[in-house]
C-alpha cells in the first residue's frame, strides 16, 4: 500500500499526473483513503468533491493551500459527514460546505468509543487546522484526547461550531473565526455530555486567539461527568464580538434540578479568563457567567481583560461595561480602550507564498498585527511552539517585520514549513500565531546525463538519450543535437537516435554536445561513442551487469547485461559462479533461462538470465562470460 497518495477531481486513467491510477492516483477522496497504509499522506487537489468520508486509519489528509482550498461539499441528511474513527489523524486546508442545516448531525465527527452503558474516548491526536467550515448545523462533534483545532473558520453554523462531548490530555484551540446569526446560531464552543454514561472531561484546555462575531455564545461549559478539579479551562487573548446573550458561561446545575445533583457540577481545578475583549454584550447579559453554588468554591480568574466600555464590569444588570456574574475575579480590568495597553491580535504574514528556487536570504513577507493602541511599535520574533507549529523555525529568520528564508527551499522536498511567530509591543502585550509558508512548485530545469555508449563499425546502433536525462517535475523531455556528426541519424521515425560508426573510425570516440529540454528549460550535455571494430571488442567494454534482482521468495535471481547477437557466427554466453573464491575457480551455473531482446536495429540487445539460486545460501559470487565461435 503507498504512503502518499494524489486526489484530483480532474484525474483520469489516461492523465494523472505522473502517477499511478489506480495506486496513488484517484478523482475521488475516499478512494485514495482506502488506499492508503496507516501513517500516510493523502493530498488533495483544488477541486469541488461531493461526497462523505470515513477516516478509519492513521493519515494526513492535505488539500492544496495555495489559492482557493478544495472543496468538499457534504452530502444532506445525517450521513453526510467526515467521520473519523482512527487516532493520530490530521486535516487540513480544505474547505467544507453543507447545505442542509436540518440534519442534527455535525459535518465532522469523532464518535464515542464504547458501548451502552459505558462510553469510552476511543481516538486521540486528532488537528484540524486551516479548514473553512461552512453552514450546516453543527460543525464539529468532538470526543477524543489530545484534540488541536486552529486557524479555521466556522461559518454560520445554525448551532454550535464545535460540540464538545467529552476531552482528555490537552485540547487546543487557538487562532479560530466563529461567525453566525447572534440570535439563532448558539454556540461557538459548548462542552456539554451527551448523557450521564459519556465519559468524564480532563486534562488542559486552551482557547486562546479566536475571534467570534456574533454567535450567541462564544464559550458554554456544561459539563457534569467530571471528578474533582481534572479540568484546567484557559482562556485566553480571545475577541468576542456583539454576541447574542452572555459570552463566556459556566452553566448553574439548579437548572437541572432535579434531574442532576448539583454537587456533579462545577468540577473545573482553575479557569482563567484572560487578555480577552468583550464588546458589545447585551443589555441585561454578561461577559463572563460563574454561578455562585455552595458546592463551587470556584472563582473564575478573570484579571487584565477588556471589557468595552469605561465603566467596567460591574453586575449583570443593565449589561454596561460588560458585566459579570456570581465569582469572577476582574480585577486589575482594562477600563478604556484608548488608554489602556491593549493585546496586538490577528498576527500574520502579507505573504505565506515563496517559489522554491528562490535563494537563502529572499523575502517570504511582512508580518502585521491588528493593534488597538495607535502608536505601538511592534517587535517579531519566532518562538518555541507546541513542537509542531514550531517545527521549521529554524529554516528562517526575522529581520524586522521581515520574515526571510534561512535554508534552500525545494518543492520536491517539502511543500509547506511551520513556523510559530511572536508579537511585542514593548508593553506588556504579546500574542502568537501558528503560521504556514508554502512552498511554489516551480519548474526546474532538466538533468542531462553523460551519454556514453559503444558501437561496432558499420552496425547502427540506435539509442534514446533522454533516458539518460532526468526531469525532477516528471515532464516530457525531448533533445536535439545542434551539429550532428557523419553517422548521426536524429530523424528517425521510431524518435530514436540512430549511430553508424565507419571502419575509419575504429579506436576513436566520437563526440558531440546535446540540449535536452522539457519545454521551458534546458540543459547541455555530452554524448561519447567509442567506435570498435569487432563483437568482441564491443562486448569487452560494455558487457557489464546493469540489474540484479532476487525474485521475491529468494529461488532465483535475475541478471541483465548489453549483448549482441551477430548474423554470422555464433556467440554463447555463461553465467559463472564462483566455487572457490580464494583458488579463483568459477563454474558454469546450471539450470539458468537464457533470453536475448534484440533492441529496435535487432543486432545489439540485452540478455536475461534467471539463475536458480539454491536454498540457505547467504552469498554468491557470479561472472558473465561471452564465447565467440566466428567462421
Amino acid at each position: 500500500m503507498p504512503s502518499e497518495v494524489w486526489v484530483d477531481d480532474n484525474y483520469t486513467a489516461e492523465s494523472c499526473g505522473g502517477h499511478v491510477w489506480g495506486y496513488d492516483a484517484f478523482d475521488v477522496i475516499q478512494d485514495g483513503i482506502d488506499a492508503v497504509a496507516d501513517g500516510a499522506v493523502v493530498h488533495v487537489a483544488h477541486g469541488i468533491y461531493a461526497e462523505a468520508l470515513t477516516i478509519a486509519k492513521s493519515l494526513a489528509l492535505i488539500g492544496d493551500a495555495d489559492g482557493v482550498l478544495p472543496c468538499l461539499s457534504l452530502p444532506d441528511g445525517t450521513a453526510g459527514i467526515v467521520a473519523i474513527m482512527a487516532s493520530n489523524v490530521t486535516i487540513e486546508n480544505l474547505r467544507l460546505v453543507k447545505e442542509d442545516q436540518s440534519a442534527d448531525t455535525a459535518m465532522v465527527n469523532i464518535p464515542r468509543g464504547g458501548t451502552w452503558p459505558s462510553y469510552t474516548i476511543a481516538y486521540e491526536e486528532i488537528t484540524l487546522r486551516n479548514l473553512v467550515v461552512e453552514k450546516g448545523r453543527r460543525a464539529v462533534s468532538i470526543t477524543a484526547g489530545d484534540v488541536t483545532i486552529e486557524d479555521c473558520r466556522f461559518l454560520d453554523q445554525s448551532r454550535d461550531a464545535l460540540f464538545i462531548n467529552a476531552v482528555a490530555g490537552t485540547t487546543t484551540i487557538q487562532g479560530n473565526f466563529f461567525r453566525g446569526d447572534p440570535a439563532t446560531s448558539k454556540k461557538a464552543i459548548l462542552f456539554e455530555n451527551y448523557s450521564g454514561n459519556d465519559p468524564a472531561v480532563s486534562g488542559t484546555i486552551i482557547v486562546a486567539d479566536n475571534t467570534s462575531e456574533g454567535k450567541n455564545n462564544f464559550l458554554v461549559y456544561n459539563q457534569w461527568l467530571d471528578a474533582d478539579a481534572t479540568v484546567d479551562l484557559q482562556i485566553s487573548r480571545n475577541t468576542i464580538q456583539d454576541p447574542g446573550s452572555n459570552a463566556i458561561v459556566i452553566y448553574d446545575p439548579r437548572e437541572y434540578a432535579p434531574s442532576f445533583d448539583p454537587a456533579s457540577f462545577l468540577k473545573i481545578g482553575g479557569m482563567q479568563v484572560q487578555g480577552n475583549r468583550f464588546s458589545g454584550i447585551p443589555a441585561g447579559k454578561a461577559a463572563v457567567v460563574n454561578p455562585e453554588d455552595p458546592v463551587n468554591t470556584l472563582v473564575v480568574d478573570a484579571a487584565s481583560n477588556w471589557w468595552g466600555a469605561a465603566d467596567g464590569p460591574a453586575g449583570a444588570g443593565g449589561g454596561s461595561g460588560g458585566a459579570i456574574a456570581g465569582a469572577v475575579d476582574f480585577t486589575p480590568w482594562y477600563s478604556d480602550a484608548a488608554l489602556s495597553n491593549l493585546v496586538p491580535y490577528n498576527l500574520r504574514l502579507d505573504s505565506a507564498v515563496i517559489g522554491e528556487h528562490a535563494p537563502i536570504g529572499s523575502v517570504v513577507g511582512q508580518f502585521v498585527v491588528d493593534d488597538d493602541d495607535a502608536g505601538d511599535i511592534h517587535a517579531f520574533r519566532l518562538v518555541d511552539g507546541n513542537g509542531t507549529n514550531d517545527a521549521d523555525n529554524a529554516s528562517f529568520v526575522v529581520d524586522g517585520a521581515t520574515l526571510k528564508t534561512a535554508v534552500a527551499l525545494a518543492y520536491a522536498r517539502r511543500t509547506s514549513y511551520r513556523i510559530f511567530a511572536e508579537v511585542d509591543d514593548g508593553r506588556g502585550g504579546t500574542n502568537h500565531a501558528a503560521l504556514v509558508i508554502n512552498v511554489l512548485n516551480e519548474n526546474d530545469p532538466p538533468v542531462a546525463g553523460h551519454i556514453h555508449l559503444v558501437a561496432i563499425a558499420g552496425r547502427s546502433l540506435a539509442f534514446d538519450p533522454a533516458a539518460y536525462c532526468q526531469d525532477i517535475d516528471g515532464d516530457s523531455l525531448t533533445v536535439n543535437v545542434a551539429a550532428p556528426p557523419a553517422g548521426l541519424d536524429v530523424a528517425r521515425e521510431d524518435g530514436l537516435f540512430g549511430f553508424i560508426g565507419q571502419p575509419a573510425q575504429v579506436g576513436t570516440t566520437v563526440s558531440f554536445a546535446y540540449t535536452v529540454s522539457d519545454g521551458a528549460l534546458s540543459a547541455q550535455g555530452l554524448i561519447e561513442i567509442e567506435v570498435v571494430g569487432t563483437d568482441e571488442a564491443y562486448l569487452g567494454k560494455a558487457m557489464k551487469v546493469s540489474l540484479i534482482q532476487p525474485s521475491a521468495d529468494r529461488s532465483s535471481c535475475v541478471l541483465r547485461f548489453p549483448a549482441v547477437m551477430p548474423e554470422t557466427g555464433s556467440i554463447s554466453y555463461a553465467v559463472m559462479q564462483c566455487a572457490n573464491l580464494q583458488a579463483g575457480e568459477w563454474r558454469v551455473v546450471s539450470g539458468a533461462e537464457t533470453t536475448f531482446i534484440p533492441s529496435s536495429d535487432g543486432y545489439y540487445g540485452e540478455m536475461v538470465v534467471v539463475v536458480p539460486l539454491p536454498v540457505g545460501t547467504p552469498r554468491m559470487f557470479f561472472k558473465i562470460q561471452a564465447t565467440l565461435d566466428m567462421p
